[in-house]
C-alpha cells in the first residue's frame, strides 16, 4: 500500500485540502501579488506535489474540475475559509483561484 491508497478516502479529502490551504495558500502569509502568473505557478507546483503524495492524482483532477465547475462546491467554501480569501464571494479572487486550480491540475497531469 502506498501513501495515495492510505489517505485517499473521501472523508480525508476535506481535511487534506483544509490543511493545504491553511498552511500554504493563506492570505495572511502570501504577498499581495500572489495571483501573478509567476507566483501562481510556484503555488500550484508545490500544492500539486504535496497533494499528489496523499491523494490519487486522477482523483485530485476530478475533484478540482468539480470545484471549478461549481463555485458553491463545499470544498471551495472550505478552502476559502482555510485560506482567508473570499473567492466564493469576490469575482476577482474567484478568477485567480480558478487559475490556481487549473495550474494545479496542469502540474498533476505532467506527472501522470
Amino acid at each position: 500500500m502506498n501513501n495515495n491508497e492510505c489517505e485517499s478516502n473521501d472523508d480525508a479529502i476535506p481535511n487534506i485540502f483544509y490543511n493545504e490551504f491553511t498552511c500554504q495558500i493563506n492570505a495572511d502569509i502570501l504577498p499581495s501579488n500572489w495571483n501573478s502568473e509567476c507566483y501562481l505557478n510556484t503555488l500550484a507546483k508545490g500544492s500539486a506535489t504535496r497533494l499528489s503524495l496523499v491523494v490519487e492524482p486522477t482523483k485530485l483532477i476530478e475533484i478540482f474540475n468539480e470545484m471549478i465547475r461549481d463555485r458553491e462546491h463545499y470544498l471551495n467554501k472550505l478552502t476559502s475559509e482555510a485560506s482567508n480569501f473570499e473567492w466564493v464571494i469576490e469575482s476577482e479572487e474567484w478568477v485567480a483561484y480558478v487559475k490556481l486550480l487549473n495550474k494545479i491540475i496542469k502540474f498533476i497531469s505532467i506527472d501522470l
